[in-house]
């Protein structure tokens, strides 16, 4: 007789419902422009638990930095959603917001790559060469 392993099947409990609910309604309340500390207020729990929480969801390794940036980019595509109309329309405004936020998005983005690429650079190494060495090259 052989017995098949049941299939591990990942459901949420209520618990980790109500969890995930409460980091998502966070993250909103950031996006919207909130503090920590405000949220951590209106829900009911310490700051650091609203940063870790909404870390979790939008970067589990982010830094404050990264998380900070990664919200931003977030607000301005929250932004961006209204114009999207506007500009298909051709309404001139809309138009010229959308750039602006586009190019602030791009600059925040290009900002975050230089970080990157900085952090990567190997450091060149230099030997200091005497004379007597380098008559012998």
């Amino acid at each position: 007789m052989t017995v098949t392993p049941k299939k591990k099947t990942k459901t949420l409990t209520n618990r980790g419902k109500a969890l995930r609910e409460r980091r998502l309604r966070e993250l909103e309340m950031r996006k919207a422009g909130m503090t920590y500390a405000q949220i951590a207020q209106a829900v009911g729990v310490s700051i650091k638990t609203v940063f870790l929480d909404i870390r979790s969801i939008v970067s589990p390794n982010a830094d404050a930095y990264d998380l900070e940036m990664a919200v931003d980019l977030q607000r301005i595509e929250m932004a961006l959603l209204p114009l999207a109309k506007g500009v298909r329309d051709g309404d001139h405004k809309a138009i010229d917001r959308w750039k602006q936020l586009i190019d602030t998005k791009h600059k925040l983005l290009n900002s975050n790559l230089n970080e990157i690429k900085a952090k990567q650079s190997t450091d060149l190494l230099v030997k200091v060469i005497s004379e007597v060495e380098l008559e012998k090259i």
